[in-house]
C-alpha cells in the first residue's frame, strides 16, 4: 500500500485544520503513511512536502484551534496549458503516492477534478474534502467553516449594534461581511434578536437598488436616529477593490462599505461609520462551533476511508437527517459536479428583506457547542506550527 498525500487549497476557514486532524488520525489508525503538501498545488510542483504520520500528539490536538491553513495554501490554477505535470508526477512517485486528498472550495474541487483526470490511468485515487465560509459549494448540507464564520459575524455585528446604540443620535453603520457571490454568512445576522438585530440586510443574490436603499436609510434614521446595515461585500455597488483579481478570475470585493458610505454622506448628509469584518471571521478560534469542527474532522476521516476503499474522483459531503437535526451521514458526489458549481442563498428563505424561520432551523443547530481553546499565560491562543524540518 502506497502513501496518502493531503493538500489545502483556496481561502482558510476556522476549521479546515480540523479536517487535517481527521486525516492524520485516520491514516494512523489504518497504518498508512501520510504527507502534507506546503502551499497546495505549489507543494506538488516543488516537491515541498512534510511527513505527518508521527506529528506529536499535543500538536495534533492543537490543529482544532489553529487558524489559517497549517500547511499553507495556494490559488494556483491548473488550466489547459499547465506546464508542471512532470514535476507533480515526480513528487507523487517520490513518496509512492496512491491517494491524494484536496481540501477546499469550488475552485479547489476544479483543481481536484483536473488531478483526477490526469492521473486516472495511474490508479491514483483523488478525493475532495469541502470547506468554505461562503457555504456555496454543491454536494454537502453545509460547508465546514461556515457555521464558525456565522458565529463570529453574529457576535461582531451584535457588539457593533449595541455599542453604536449608546448614542441618542448615532450614525449610519455599514457592516461589510465576506461573501462575493453568496450571502449565506451575511444572512446569519438576520437571526439576531432585539437590540442586536440589523435594520437592513443586503445580499448579493438580491438586486441592489441604490435609490430604494437611500430612501430606506433616510426613513430609518429619521425614526431611530441611527441605522445598522449588514451587507455582503458582493452587492452591486461600483467601487475600487482593495486587492487584485485572483488566478481564477475572481475579484476581491472588499471595500464596498466605504464606497456606499461615501454615497450616503454625499446624498443624505448623514454621519457614517463603515466596518469591514474581513478575514477575522474565518480565523477566530474562540468562535469555532463544535458542530462545525467535529464534522470537519469527520469528513477528513471518511475521505481517507473512501480513498483506501478505491473510490476516487469524488467529493465527500454531509447529509442531514430530517429526524435528528444534528445527525449527519456521508454522501459523495463526482468532483465534476462540485467543481465551480455555486449553491447560492435560496430566495425563498428571504421575506421582506429578512431570513425566514426555515433558515433559522437550518443554521441555528450548526452553531452549537464550543471547543476548549488552550492559551499561553497571557491568554493568547496556541496554534500548531508544522515545520518543514519534519520532512
Amino acid at each position: 500500500m502506497g502513501s496518502l498525500l493531503y493538500l489545502q487549497s483556496g481561502g482558510p476557514t476556522a476549521v479546515i485544520n480540523s479536517s487535517l486532524n481527521g486525516v492524520i488520525r485516520r491514516c494512523r489508525d489504518r497504518g498508512i503513511e501520510v504527507y502534507g503538501a506546503f502551499h497546495g498545488i505549489e507543494g506538488l510542483i516543488s516537491n515541498d512536502l512534510v511527513r505527518l504520520t508521527d506529528l506529536p500528539y499535543n500538536r495534533l490536538c492543537l490543529l482544532r484551534q489553529t487558524p489559517g491553513m497549517a500547511l499553507g495554501t495556494s490559488r494556483k490554477r491548473i488550466d489547459s496549458d499547465f506546464p508542471f505535470w512532470k514535476e507533480v508526477e515526480q513528487t507523487l512517485i517520490d513518496i509512492d503516492c496512491d491517494y491524494l486528498l484536496v481540501n477546499g472550495g469550488n475552485d479547489s474541487m476544479d483543481t481536484a477534478q483536473k488531478l483526477h483526470e490526469h492521473f486516472a490511468s495511474w490508479g491514483l485515487k483523488v478525493v475532495g474534502i469541502p470547506k468554505t465560509i461562503d457555504n456555496d459549494l454543491f454536494g454537502t448540507d453545509f460547508c465546514p467553516g461556515y457555521p464558525s464564520a456565522c458565529r463570529y459575524v453574529m457576535n461582531a455585528f451584535a457588539s457593533i449594534k449595541i455599542d453604536g446604540s449608546s448614542y441618542e443620535k448615532g450614525k449610519v453603520n455599514l457592516v461589510e461581511i465576506q461573501g462575493r457571490e453568496a450571502g449565506w454568512v451575511t444572512a446569519s445576522t438576520g437571526l439576531l434578536k432585539g437590540n442586536a438585530a440589523p435594520d437592513l440586510i443586503l445580499l448579493p443574490e438580491i438586486p441592489f437598488d441604490l435609490e430604494d436603499f437611500l430612501s430606506r436609510i433616510s426613513k430609518i434614521y429619521a425614526g431611530k436616529g441611527k441605522v445598522f446595515v449588514a451587507l455582503s461585500e458582493g452587492i452591486e455597488v461600483p467601487h475600487r477593490a482593495l486587492c487584485d483579481v485572483d488566478s481564477f478570475g475572481h475579484p476581491d470585493n472588499e471595500g464596498v462599505a466605504y464606497a456606499l458610505g461615501a454615497i450616503v454622506r454625499e446624498r443624505l448628509h448623514l454621519p457614517v461609520r463603515a466596518s469591514v469584518l474581513g478575514t477575522a471571521c474565518r480565523s477566530n478560534p474562540y468562535t469555532i462551533s463544535k458542530v462545525d469542527s467535529d464534522q470537519a474532522q469527520w469528513l477528513g476521516e471518511v475521505a481517507v476511508d473512501e480513498a483506501l476503499a478505491g473510490r476516487g474522483g469524488i467529493m465527500v459531503g454531509l447529509r442531514r437527517s430530517q429526524e435528528k437535526s444534528l445527525h449527519f451521514a456521508m454522501e459523495t458526489h463526482p468532483l465534476a459536479d462540485c467543481a465551480n458549481h455555486e449553491h447560492l442563498f435560496p430566495a425563498e428563505w428571504m421575506k421582506d428583506g429578512f431570513p425566514t424561520k426555515e433558515f433559522g432551523a437550518y443554521l441555528l443547530p450548526l452553531l452549537r457547542g464550543d471547543i476548549p481553546v488552550k492559551t499561553d499565560i497571557n491568554g493568547v491562543f496556541l496554534s500548531c506550527n508544522i515545520e518543514k524540518e519534519q520532512k
